[in-house]
């Protein structure tokens, strides 16, 4: 049987690998930590780096950040030839070429911004609606601690900026990324019942709170951009700062439900309709 690209991975670079850290998981800590700078391009970090591509690789993830596998440095990569709306292909019958970005910042962005479904390595079966700019200018060091600097549209300016979040210890489902705009991809509750149950309380709380409190919101200038107005409920005074709360139900409702597939002795899936 011819064996598929991921499996002569395996084989041949285990050790290299790393598990990617799931949300709702013990080793999930790390993806609400910021990555230290990178100054010297030291032989642990150069390998580190071919650790993350490897990492991503076996998995078929198209990007992937550092802090991801529990590496502590910023940098990220994104694949070279990405697919228009594709995060994942578990069907991957050969190697991904990679960019890598280290010390990576967002110089100048677009005033457009669209909202687009985000898909994450790091959280199975869940996606996010996010405002993104279109366009941004880019800084980033190269493997070689070269200083570049790039423009990137449409998709890949959406992966980037996904993967900024990361390494500065956000993700898809903080309040200020997707102001609450999450599900579980479809055909996927019945197998996390918790985890919906816990995320339709955490969206209603959010529109409960600008029903609420219109006073809070005046000086939004697009209501429908939910990152605006989780930025105005955190700048006033009388903020409700209750993300933490919602993070720890939500976190302790996908427990209980991986704890009861390792019960039935079944591997949770892994967002089977990613590939498109």
């Amino acid at each position: 049987m011819r064996k598929t690209f991921q499996e002569k991975l395996t084989r041949e670079f285990k050790i290299a690998a790393r598990q990617i850290s799931l949300y709702g998981t013990e080793d999930a800590k790390v993806l609400d930590s910021s990555t230290s700078p990178v100054y010297n391009l030291t032989r642990k970090i150069k390998s580190d780096i071919e650790c993350l591509k490897m990492s991503a690789s076996l998995v078929g993830a198209y990007s992937l950040s550092a802090n991801q596998v529990g590496l502590g440095h910023s940098y990220f990569i994104i694949a070279k030839n990405l697919r228009e709306n594709v995060w994942l292909n578990r069907k991957l019958d050969k190697e991904i070429h990679y960019n890598v970005y280290i010390n990576p910042k967002l110089n100048k962005a677009s005033h457009l911004q669209e909202y687009g479904w985000e898909y994450c390595a790091s959280f199975p079966n869940v996606r996010a609606s996010v405002k993104r700019h279109d366009k941004v200018i880019v800084k980033y060091l190269d493997e070689n601690l070269e200083e570049n600097e790039k423009m990137l549209t449409g998709f890949e300016a959406r992966v980037f900026q996904h993967e900024m979040n990361h390494i500065n210890g956000y993700h898809m489902l903080n309040w200020e990324i997707s102001g609450g705009d999450i599900e579980l991809i479809p055909g996927a509750q019945e197998d996390f019942p918790n985890f919906d149950k816990a995320l339709s309380e955490y969206r209603d709380i959010l529109s409960k709170l600008k029903r609420e409190h219109p006073e809070m919101f005046n000086n939004v200038k697009d209501e429908d951009n939910s990152s605006e107005w989780i930025n105005a409920i955190r700048n006033n005074s009388g903020m409700f700062s209750r993300e933490g709360e919602f993070m720890q139900k939500l976190e302790e409702a996908i427990k209980k439900d991986i704890e009861m597939h390792e019960r039935e002795g079944w591997t949770v899936p892994q967002n089977p309709n990613i590939q498109k």
